[in-house]
């Protein structure tokens, strides 16, 4: 092996004794070294040849690492490894292998109702939205996170904590009911539409329709009230 060649191989050794890496990963590092295409070639033969560095191996390592350990999706598994310059191929073997949709789908579900839990006191839909938010930054399908919602909404524990959570639900609704009034007051021409505001934001808080009704009619009572009060009756 001539002195370029020995030294690439030595480097990608070197290289290699961090992490495991793919072959694109070797050849543009020792490209960076400004070894030529022969002599990276050469040595990454020589590497691969003495078992230093195996694509197939790579992906089979970054799957395990990245699927059910680390909880990604199969989407994000698939897109790190084409950066890394591996053949698509030898990543769907791999996926097949090791990480089947059935497997990925367990593993969203788990990820799913441990979301639930650490966010229980928020509104349902609001825990959905920021559920599929969470699920589609880690890689999973839409076909997966509307699964996992689904479940959500149809899991008889997930109704008897919501229905649990209803006053608790409906006091922080109260509480962003009555901002959004008086905001709504400064800027709209009637109740209507000063009412309109109240549910149009508290939609968008996630809450549900009838914690939203209910605190539109708690705040028109406490309106006729105070109205009362000041005319003295």
């Amino acid at each position: 092996m001539k002195e370029p060649e020995k030294k690439a191989f030595e480097l990608g050794v070197r290289y290699l004794s961090y992490r495991n890496r793919s072959a694109k990963e070797i050849k543009d590092y020792l490209k960076k070294k400004e070894f030529d295409a022969k002599a990276i070639e050469k040595a990454l033969e020589k590497l691969q040849y003495y078992g230093y560095q195996n694509d197939e191996t790579y992906v089979k390592e970054i799957i395990r690492q990245k699927g059910e350990v680390a909880g990604k999706g199969r989407d994000m598994i698939k897109n790190h490894l084409l950066d890394k310059g591996v053949k698509e191929e030898l990543i769907e073997t791999g996926l097949k292998e090791l990480y089947p949709l059935e497997l990925e789908m367990e593993v969203a579900l788990g990820q799913t109702f441990k979301f639930f839990k650490s966010k229980k006191k928020l509104p349902l839909n609001q825990i959905k939205s920021k559920l599929s938010q969470r699920l589609a930054s880690r890689g999973f399908s839409f076909e997966i996170i509307k699964t996992c919602l689904d479940e959500l909404s149809q899991s008889q524990e997930v109704q008897s904590t919501m229905k649990d959570q209803e006053e608790v639900h409906f006091e922080k609704a109260l509480g962003e009911g009555v901002k959004a009034k008086e905001r709504g007051k400064k800027k709209q021409k009637n109740d209507y539409q000063v009412y309109g505001k109240v549910y149009e934001t508290l939609m968008r808080k996630g809450y549900e329709k009838d914690t939203i009704q209910r605190v539109i009619e708690h705040l028109k009572q406490q309106e006729e009230e105070n109205e009362r009060n000041k005319n003295g009756g």
